[in-house]
C-alpha cells in the first residue's frame, strides 16, 4: 500500500527536523509541507470529473488565517490558482483535524464550517453585493491580544536581523517595477527609501524589506513594504494559474477572498523573477494559540463563510447556485475524504518521529 505522505528524516536538514519535532507546532508544520502531496493524495480519493472548478485558495489552514485593523481573513496566496474547489474544503478541514491531533470533528465545529460556507454561497448568489466586513470575523481573544507596537518591534528586528544596502540596483529595481505596477510612481518621490532586508521565509523564499520615510508630509507615518518571491506551479490536468504572472495572480486572490484587506497589493519583476507584494500593516498577527472550542467554532464558520463567496464567485464551469446543490450533496463525502488525509499524515508524522527517535539513539550509542 502506497504511504502517501511518507517523508525520510535522513534527507532533512537539521532544523527542519528539529522543527518537526516540536511538540506545540511539529505536527501541523508537517501538514502545510505536504500541499503537493496532498493534491495528489485527493485525486486518488475522489472523481475530479465531478468536481466544479474555481479560483481556489490552494492553502487554506489554521496558520494562515491572519489579523490587522482590517478585520481577520484566509490569506496567503502563494497556492491560488483554477481548480477543482472541493480541495480548498478538504484542506481546511483537515488542518483543523491536524490542529487539534484528532482525524475527526465535533459535530459543532462541523456544522459550523458548513453553514458558514453555504452562507458565502448565498452572499455569492447576490452577486456579491452583500459583502462580508472582516472585522466581524476577528476573534475574541484576538481583538484583546492585538499589539501594534509589538507587530511593529517584529519587522524592525527583521529589518535589523538581515539588513542590506539600500542602493542595491537590483533591490531599488524591484521597489521601481513595484510601484509602477501599482501605478504609484509617487511613492518614490514622497519617501525616502531609509532601509532594506532580505528575510528568509519559512520554505525557502525570501522577503525583500523596504522601509520608507516621507520626505514632503512630516505627518505622515513611515510605511514598509514586502516584496518577496513567488512559486510557480506548473500547471497540470487539474490545477493551472489563469495569469501570465504569479505576482497579479496572488493579488487577484487575495482581493477575491479578502477584500480590502490587505495594504497595496501589487506584483514586481526582475531579471526574469516574479514578486508580490504588499504593505505591512499595523498590528497584522496569524494565528498561532491553541484555540478553545468556541473560538474554534467561530473560526470554521468565518472561513467557511469566506470560501464559500469566493468559490461562488469565481466558479468557472456553473453557476453559483448549481455549486450550492453541489456542495449540500456532496459534503459528507469531502468530509470523509479530509478524515482519511489526516488520519494519513498523522501516521507518516509519528512513523518520522519514530525514525528520527531511532537515528538519534543510534548516533548517541556510537558517539
Amino acid at each position: 500500500m502506497k504511504k502517501w505522505f511518507a517523508r525520510n528524516p535522513d534527507k532533512d536538514p537539521e532544523a527542519i527536523r528539529d522543527a518537526f519535532m516540536d511538540r506545540k507546532g511539529g505536527l501541523h508544520l508537517f501538514f502545510r509541507r505536504m500541499n503537493v502531496k496532498m493534491q495528489a493524495r485527493f485525486a486518488d480519493l475522489i472523481d475530479h470529473d465531478i468536481l466544479p472548478i474555481a479560483f481556489i485558495h490552494g492553502n487554506p489552514h489554521l496558520e494562515n488565517y491572519a489579523i490587522t485593523e482590517n478585520g481577520a481573513a484566509m490569506v496567503d496566496f502563494d497556492r491560488s490558482r483554477h481548480g477543482p474547489y472541493a480541495y480548498d474544503i478538504c484542506r481546511f478541514l483537515a488542518s483543523v483535524m491536524v490542529w487539534n491531533r484528532k482525524p475527526n470533528l465535533s459535530a459543532k465545529l462541523v456544522d459550523s464550517f458548513y453553514h458558514g460556507y453555504l452562507d458565502g454561497l448565498r452572499k455569492a448568489v447576490d452577486s456579491g453585493e452583500q459583502d462580508i466586513d472582516l472585522r466581524d470575523c476577528i476573534l475574541e481573544d484576538w481583538r484583546k491580544r492585538l499589539d501594534k507596537q509589538k507587530c511593529r518591534n517584529k519587522w524592525a528586528g527583521r529589518l535589523e536581523k538581515f539588513r542590506t544596502d539600500p542602493k542595491d540596483p537590483m533591490l531599488q529595481a524591484l521597489l521601481a517595477s513595484y510601484c509602477e505596477n501599482r501605478c504609484e510612481p509617487q511613492l518614490l518621490t514622497d519617501y525616502e527609501l531609509s532601509e532594506t532586508a532580505c528575510v528568509p521565509g519559512t520554505f525557502g523564499k525570501h522577503h525583500y524589506l523596504f522601509h520608507l520615510i516621507p520626505t514632503r508630509n512630516s505627518s505622515d507615518e513611515p510605511i514598509l513594504i514586502d516584496i518577496k518571491e513567488v512559486y510557480d506551479e506548473p500547471d497540470n490536468r487539474w490545477y493551472s494559474n489563469p495569469f501570465n504572472h504569479n505576482g497579479q495572480r496572488m493579488a487577484v486572490a487575495g482581493e477575491l477572498y479578502a477584500p480590502g484587506w490587505e495594504l497595496r497589493p501589487g506584483w514586481a519583476s526582475y531579471n526574469g523573477e516574479q514578486y508580490w507584494g504588499r504593505q505591512i500593516s499595523p498590528g497584522k498577527a496569524k494565528l498561532k494559540k491553541r484555540l478553545v472550542k468556541p473560538e474554534q467554532k467561530q473560526a470554521c464558520y468565518t472561513i467557511g463563510l469566506q470560501l464559500g463567496r469566493a468559490h461562488g464567485l469565481s466558479v468557472a464551469n456553473l453557476n453559483a447556485d448549481a455549486l450550492f446543490e453541489h456542495f449540500k450533496e456532496n459534503f459528507s463525502g469531502f468530509f470523509k475524504v479530509s478524515r482519511i488525509m489526516a488520519q494519513e499524515l498523522m501516521d507518516s508524522y509519528e512513523h518520522y518521529n519514530r525514525r528520527l527517535s531511532k537515528r538519534h539513539y543510534q548516533l548517541s550509542k556510537a558517539g
